[in-house]
């Protein structure tokens, strides 16, 4: 039975049809979150930063009329902070250039740079000091609180835990907030505050935002495959005074497109991007870290 011409591909009615492209959707990365929640920001930077602190020393003590006193000279400590390189570069065939319909060279622009904002905001909180930053996590001096000998889910405890070993070294001041990861997110929201039969989540709409009043952000950037004996799938959650964390840069993200002979002979371009930077916890009193909570 003859069905005439239709839309099928191949068919002759099928050849008519055009194809339009709408625009080019670029890939999801893990959100940005420590800047916002007020950490302090150098940029133009030219040689190394040393940034030095004062460490209290002994307390002074009470002494009988004559009594000689004792010295309690403070000591000092340093967050040093240099350049550390972060570059990566695409091949871009100049025919795509020729002929894209979108905008490719603007759109693969930034894709680099938040691809590369992302691995920035992972080292700033996990770091481990070869050519990155030594991260939040990794700062030795911040307060602790462990969920169990193989982690544990987040309770209400643990995270006003957190802020009790901010309160004991007096570090309760500043841009005080939580940060922690989406599978974290998803258990506080399903976590009852205090006992099974509460009816209030620790995170509840009705905090708005706010746990125990202070705000809570959340990034991917923030591990969930940490170890802690038999789990390797433990999350972090940060508590602290982001104003604490200084964010270092030498100059921005530097875009080029690069063409040489080999590139010409072969038909392509080189977009190249590179960055330097660095950051660093300038007071490690002022944060704590749950780096055991289970999520799943």
């Amino acid at each position: 039975t003859a069905t005439g011409e239709t839309s099928v591909a191949g068919d002759q009615g099928g050849m008519t049809i055009a194809t339009e492209k709408r625009g080019l959707l670029d890939d999801f990365f893990n959100a940005s979150i420590i800047r916002g929640l007020g950490s302090t920001v150098l940029e133009g930077l030219q040689g190394n930063l040393d940034i030095p602190r004062l460490i209290a020393g002994t307390d002074p003590a009470k002494k009988a009329e004559n009594a000689s006193a004792d010295e309690v000279s403070p000591t000092t400590a340093m967050l040093q902070l240099s350049p550390k390189r972060l570059p990566a570069y695409i091949d871009i065939s100049e025919r795509l250039l020729a002929q894209s319909s979108v905008a490719i060279e603007a759109i693969l622009r930034g894709h680099l740079t938040t691809q590369m904002g992302a691995i920035r905001e992972k080292s700033f909180f996990h770091g481990g000091g070869t050519n990155e930053p030594v991260g939040i996590a990794g700062t030795s001096g911040i307060g602790s609180v462990a969920g169990g000998t193989n982690g544990a889910a987040p309770t209400w405890a643990h995270l006003v835990g957190l802020e009790t070993e901010v309160d004991t070294d007096n570090a309760l001041i500043g841009a005080l907030a939580y940060a922690s990861n989406g599978q974290i997110r998803g258990k506080l929201k399903t976590t009852p505050k205090v006992a099974s039969t509460d009816s209030m989540m620790i995170l509840d709409d009705r905090a708005n935002g706010f746990v125990n009043g202070y705000p809570i952000a959340f990034s991917n950037a923030i591990s969930r495959t940490l170890t802690k004996g038999s789990s390797s799938v433990a999350s972090a959650i940060f508590f602290g005074n982001f104003a604490d964390f200084y964010e270092a840069y030498w100059g921005g993200i530097s875009l080029e497109m690069v063409r040489d002979k080999t590139n010409a002979i072969s038909g392509l371009y080189t977009l190249v991007a590179s960055t330097y930077y660095d950051g660093g916890v300038v007071r490690p009193k002022s944060f704590a870290a749950m780096l055991d909570a289970l999520g799943a």
